[in-house]
């Protein structure tokens, strides 16, 4: 049989083949199949328990409320603790970049501000940082060689507002004095 591959992301295709709030089957299926995994954090467990049992008006209402607490997930720090990543930082740094002590570091990646909100040892990757876009609170993780090129274009940027202004400059936009409020940076 000819079978069309699905080009578009796996939860706007359940989404768009929704025909009411309740039918998110295969995000559901997803969610369940995750909450079930050998080392899923307990407060993820709780955060997508809450998410599916939410009440919704339509499929997009749902919809967002997945993508939601997906995104908190994926920054939550009980859940990142829970899952091994340092959210303190250290009072000093650790190994040739600094480890933790270099949480709450302003970085530019992929031409946004960023801020460094956790760090981990891997045993395959080796040290791994996980950083937040300040518009949006995405989350990504860097290796070493990707932080210290966006630590880079952090320094850079502010070199050059200085010699730009002619004076210090503090740097701070008001989504990072938003964002800092809400992390308490």
């Amino acid at each position: 049989p000819k079978i069309k591959p699905i080009k578009i992301p796996f939860y706007d295709w359940v989404a768009k083949s929704a025909p009411n709030s309740n039918s998110l089957r295969g995000l559901e299926l997803l969610f369940c199949y995750v909450y079930h995994m050998k080392g899923t954090p307990p407060m993820a467990k709780k955060i997508m328990a809450y998410c599916l049992q939410r009440h919704a008006e339509t499929a997009d209402q749902r919809l967002q409320f997945i993508l939601d607490g997906i995104r908190r997930i994926s920054y939550d720090p009980v859940v990142l603790n829970q899952d091994g990543w340092t959210t303190k930082k250290s009072e000093s740094a650790q190994g040739a970049l600094g480890g933790a002590f270099l949480i709450g570091r302003r970085i530019i990646w992929q031409r946004y501000e960023a801020l460094v909100i956790a760090f981990v040892r891997d045993e395959e990757f080796g040290c791994l940082w996980k950083a937040v876009w300040v518009e949006d609170l995405d989350t990504f993780d860097l290796e070493a060689d990707e932080l210290k090129d966006a630590m880079k274009k952090w320094d850079n940027k502010q070199a050059k507002l200085k010699r730009n202004q002619g004076s210090r400059s503090s740097g701070s936009s008001g989504s990072t004095r938003t964002f800092n409020k809400l992390f308490s940076v």
